[in-house]
């Protein structure tokens, strides 16, 4: 991306607004994550249930401690480097993540994308987003723009075409007691298993 483009998607997001963009997995919905009026305008957009939570990006270890709680050393190393595209759940801050993100329980799914790109816009706006994909609830998830559902297309406040993506959806895991379960894989999760084999049940 261009500076000018990440300008826009930075200001975007400070200015309460949602943005449909690449993200480092497929095309995603992306607003802050502490701002309700966005998080609900993301569900809205999706048609998506409140009773699924949003998964959240983080860009850093500080942001990741100030908005989860009680993270061990083993789910700050799965957030921070991660052979793969991984969110863990962890216990989210109360304070600071409003209810809606989890449906009201003390779980957040995080990640921290490998996007340079993708950092430097969380980086600047400061705070942790959502980053949902860009697709209608039940339908195909959105690997080019052209693809993009008219209910999405025309209600969002920034569109960003970064051409054909196809990266697939992160792994998803949980730890429990230092070992890790593995909640939903993909293509590229025998990278994790291969690093983690000895700690996965």
């Amino acid at each position: 991306m261009n500076s000018n483009t990440i300008n826009n998607i930075v200001n975007t997001i400070n200015n309460n607004g949602v943005v449909v963009m690449p993200t480092d997995t497929v095309y995603g919905i992306v607003c802050s994550a502490v701002n309700v009026e966005a998080v609900d305008k993301a569900y809205q957009l999706k048609n998506r249930d409140y009773s699924k939570a949003m998964i959240i990006l983080v860009s850093n270890r500080e942001m990741l401690h100030k908005y989860t709680k009680n993270i061990s050393k083993l789910e700050e190393e799965l957030i921070i480097d991660s052979p793969c595209p991984t969110t863990v759940i962890l216990k989210r801050n109360e304070e600071l993540l409003p209810d809606i993100l989890c449906n009201g329980t003390d779980e957040i799914a995080v990640r921290r994308p490998k996007d340079l790109d993708l950092i430097d816009i969380i980086d600047r706006v400061n705070v942790p987003v959502v980053a949902t994909s860009a697709n209608v609830t039940h339908s195909k998830t959105i690997t080019d723009i052209s693809l993009l559902d008219d209910s999405i297309k025309n209600n969002v406040d920034l569109i960003i075409d970064g051409g054909h993506i196809d990266r697939g959806a992160s792994t998803i895991v949980k730890v429990v007691d230092d070992k890790l379960i593995i909640l939903r894989d993909n293509e590229s999760t025998y990278k994790l298993i291969d690093k983690y084999k000895d700690k996965i049940i």
